[in-house]
């Protein structure tokens, strides 16, 4: 939902100027904040965006969803769209729960470069990398994508480093 929702209607905002679709973009925003209240930071992979109250047995997906690996891919590569919805709204709170996500990612890499494509679930206190393969291809692609995008973004030479050192690790 991040990169093609959040996404699309931050991109048509942009191209716009039109704030019908920053202000979608904030409501959906706010209705999916919740899925960064798990223990791990992560995000869960699933989270009720409704209006109202979840129908009837959406709750226990949503509480069994949080006992599955989260993918690489859906944690790392959300800081873009999220970060632009801060800056554009004034609301910190996304751009903090997407480097939240990102930085618990950082701290279980513990220096490797490569990250297999799925973490400990979001219902877990301690973020940790799973036995799984590591993929340049789906699961895992955007995260490496996002690493050079959020230099691009921010100019922080931390991602510009990590992006370099996973290029010449996958060499």
């Amino acid at each position: 939902l991040t990169i093609r929702a959040i996404g699309g209607l931050l991109s048509a905002h942009s191209l716009s100027g039109r704030k019908v679709f920053l202000d979608k973009a904030l409501l959906l925003g706010e209705r999916m904040l919740s899925a960064f209240a798990t223990p791990s930071r992560l995000p869960a992979p699933l989270v009720f965006v409704g209006p109202s109250t979840p129908p009837m047995g959406v709750k226990e997906k949503i509480r069994k969803s949080m006992r599955q690996h989260v993918v690489l891919a859906d944690a790392g590569s959300i800081q873009l769209e999220w970060r632009y919805l801060s800056r554009q709204t004034g609301d910190p709170r996304f751009e903090a729960a997407s480097d939240a996500a990102f930085d618990v990612i950082q701290a279980a890499a513990a220096g490797t470069h490569l990250l297999p494509v799925y973490l400990s679930a979001a219902g877990q206190k301690k973020v940790e990398l799973q036995q799984s393969k590591i993929s340049m291809g789906a699961m895992g692609d955007s995260y490496y994508e996002y690493l050079l995008k959020q230099y691009q973004q921010t100019g922080e030479i931390k991602y510009w480093r990590k992006w370099v050192k996973s290029v010449e690790t996958m060499e």
